[in-house]
């Protein structure tokens, strides 16, 4: 059975993005609009690309939260620490790092960026930090230190892991 008119139709689901015939049908259409170029071609990919989008974010999100160091003030997520992954046919793919990352180096970091002012809110050529929120370290939906302003006006770390 041809998954192309799948693909067509944007119906497509994660698991016809991991089999081969899903991946050549999709590469198939691809070179189709590529050729038809500007006349509708490059909306057609678009939107195809928006539907891989849109069908990998579930595993990406996921894949994200097992290898990343995610720093939060409790809003929003302020900075990554280690590989951040990318969307692939079907697939998430992890970079291979040179570079190992330890919660100790994390910790450092956000201790040494503490009082540096938000990105948004930092002027242009000024490292970007904190802002001197409390700021919680997550890894893998594991809660690994909170650094907070302590009673002497410093970042204060708490730990909550076994490094």
């Amino acid at each position: 059975m041809s998954l192309m008119p799948k693909f067509s139709k944007l119906e497509f689901t994660r698991e016809d993005l991991r089999t081969p015939e899903g991946q050549e049908a999709l590469r198939t259409l691809d070179a189709a609009d590529a050729a038809r170029g500007p006349g509708g071609g490059w909306e057609a990919i678009r939107a195809r690309n928006h539907r891989i989008d849109e069908v990998m974010r579930p595993a990406w999100a996921a894949e994200l939260r097992r290898v990343a160091f995610m720093a939060t003030n409790g809003r929003e997520l302020v900075e990554l620490y280690g590989p951040i992954p990318t969307i692939g046919y079907g697939e998430v793919h992890v970079p291979e790092t040179t570079e190992h990352i330890a919660t100790d180096d994390v910790v450092a970091d956000v201790v040494n960026r503490f009082d540096a002012p938000l990105g948004d809110l930092a002027p242009a050529g000024v490292e970007t930090g904190f802002g001197g929120e409390d700021v919680a370290v997550w890894r893998a939906g594991r809660l690994l230190a909170v650094v907070r302003r302590g009673a002497d006006g410093k970042p204060e770390v708490s730990r909550f892991d076994e490094e």
